[in-house]
């Protein structure tokens, strides 16, 4: 099983150590909610954007209104993909979620991420090869701060 250990955060930044333990390609879920880490609700400090996003459930976030999220919101507001959302608006503070390779492991030489949604609460899935190593970036283009 793949796990995602905090190594750096911030206001408007994340950043997760991705870990792949078998032989094949493993996926690891770090949620929105306020669980034990990896959460991005429980790992983000201050009042921002990553925090903010945290709570798109519980207190809307812009023209997302409050409540079950579907998964083209949650790549809008996790990926900056836009093409699903409805409404879309490129302007609004939203994360970015990018991988990095740190070591390869089961044949597979990247780490990939997607965002999706269990009953309605946005999460991030990083999937990465068994044995392989990736740093997760989940920051917010553009803000000032870290």
């Amino acid at each position: 099983m793949a796990t995602a250990t905090l190594v750096e955060n911030g206001a408007h930044r994340l950043r997760y150590l991705i870990a792949g333990e078998g032989t094949t390609v493993e996926t690891v879920v770090i949620t929105t909610i306020g669980s034990p880490t990896p959460d991005t609700l429980t790992d983000s400090i201050g009042p921002g954007v990553i925090k903010k996003l945290s709570k798109v459930v519980a207190d809307g976030y812009q023209q997302f209104a409050a409540g079950a999220q579907t998964q083209a919101k949650a790549r809008a507001l996790w990926l900056s993909d836009w093409s699903g959302a409805d409404p879309g608006n490129e302007n609004t503070p939203v994360a970015l979620c990018r991988t990095t390779m740190r070591t390869a492991g089961a044949g597979v030489e990247v780490a990939t991420v997607d965002a999706d949604v269990a009953a309605g609460n946005p999460r991030i899935e990083v999937s990465i090869g068994g044995g392989g190593t990736a740093y997760l970036d989940i920051e917010s283009p553009g803000t000032i701060g870290d």
